[in-house]
């Protein structure tokens, strides 16, 4: 690991290394960059500014079972794909992840137009690690090429889904765009940014939105609401209920860099704060990641404000998409007319990896999801931890 791969598993023309340790991974990160800048698809969660927060978040110590595994193909001197992954070990097996998951949400690759034959390269680098049972990747997109190499490689798909964004293309204004999602019957966002309108005129309710350290303070406020909503209601996340992915999204919030930038649309009522949309912004895609509101105020819809705040603002921007992100839960359904189907995919490698990483990835967990809010507490923190 760490190392360029034995030149018999290497394709013609490609060389590939798997980065384990923080300086090498950050040694790539302006070729990485490059790579993430040129990718036509929605790629946040795979560019660098992303990757190299999560991997010196476990550079800390903090979570010592977890290990970063970068997978970088060169073709000459050019970086031509990454894949961010991460090893962990679950029920003594050894699994391969998403860097970052669960904060990190689609699942995908980079690669460089016109070097697709790359992604048989990084297929390859997995299967020669030789210390990992099972690859489980959540969420990969339909139009994505993860879906499709992997199944290749022998990958099952689990969990189908479907993820919710609304197409910012042309929207020309907030109120052009109400009335286009309500002709073709998704008409949330026509409500909330008529109620954010009605607010802002008799000034009961104002709503601001935050970049850079302002953020970062919004979204630890965000993120505490957030859990204070879901322990009330005796819920856990597996992204709040650990304090290094938290700090992660805080950090990230803050961040002002190319591939990613962070956003906080901010309600307030009575002088504070009622309702939060932490989002992040990379490619031109607004990625609307935690959405949270103060249940005393919920007569004001604060969160359906926060929304259509940060929607109202990506249409200024001149941002292409907002992406409500999975899962597709029917109130995120009700505000757009886009939709894109998404799966899980795993990738046993080994006999174990196909027992006991089958059982528990396609049986186990399902199960325990379904039943979550049965769970003592106790039980719903450790099923949270298995993420």
């Amino acid at each position: 690991v760490g190392e360029t791969l034995p030149s018999h598993l290497l394709r013609v023309g490609y060389r590939a290394r798997v980065l384990t340790r923080l300086i090498d991974i950050e040694a790539i990160r302006a070729d990485w960059l490059k790579l993430s800048l040129a990718s036509p698809r929605r790629a946040l969660f795979q560019s660098p500014t992303w990757g190299i927060a999560v991997a010196r978040a476990l550079e800390s110590g903090r979570r010592r079972d977890i290990e970063p595994r970068v997978v970088a193909v060169h073709s000459g001197s050019h970086l031509v794909a990454v894949l961010p992954l991460c090893r962990l070990q679950r029920f003594g097996i050894r699994m391969l992840r998403q860097l970052g998951e669960p904060i990190s949400q689609y699942a995908d690759v980079l690669v460089a137009p016109g070097h697709e034959g790359a992604l048989d390269v990084v297929v390859d680098a997995i299967a020669a690690m030789g210390d990992v049972d099972a690859v489980m990747l959540r969420r990969i997109r339909a139009d994505g090429p993860l879906a499709g190499v992997l199944a290749d490689a022998g990958a099952r798909a689990l969990n189908a889904d479907v993820a919710a964004s609304v197409d910012l293309t042309d929207a020309g204004t907030p109120e052009a765009l109400a009335k286009r999602l309500a002709v073709n019957g998704a008409a949330e966002f026509g409500s909330g940014w008529k109620r954010l309108a009605k607010f802002a005129r008799t000034r009961d309710v104002a709503h601001r939105v935050v970049v850079g350290a302002e953020a970062e303070v919004a979204a630890r406020a965000a993120i505490d609401l957030k859990r204070a909503w879901l322990e009330a209601r005796g819920l856990t996340s597996a992204a709040f209920a650990d304090s290094l992915w938290t700090d992660t999204l805080v950090h990230l919030a803050g961040s002002i860099a190319a591939d990613v930038a962070g956003m906080v649309a901010i309600v307030e009522a009575e002088g504070r704060p009622i309702g939060y949309d932490l989002c992040y912004v990379g490619s031109g895609v607004v990625y609307g990641h935690v959405g949270a509101f103060d249940p005393a105020y919920s007569d004001l819809s604060p969160g359906k404000i926060a929304m259509a705040a940060s929607i109202g603002w990506a249409v200024a921007a001149g941002h292409r998409t907002y992406d409500f992100l999975p899962p597709g839960d029917a109130y995120k359904l009700a505000w757009t007319d886009e939709r894109m189907a998404i799966a899980d995919a795993i990738w046993p490698l080994t006999a174990a990896g196909r027992l006991v990483g089958l059982t528990l990835e396609a049986k186990v967990k399902p199960w325990l999801k379904s039943r979550m809010d049965t769970l003592p507490e106790a039980f719903r923190k450790a099923a949270a931890r298995l993420a």
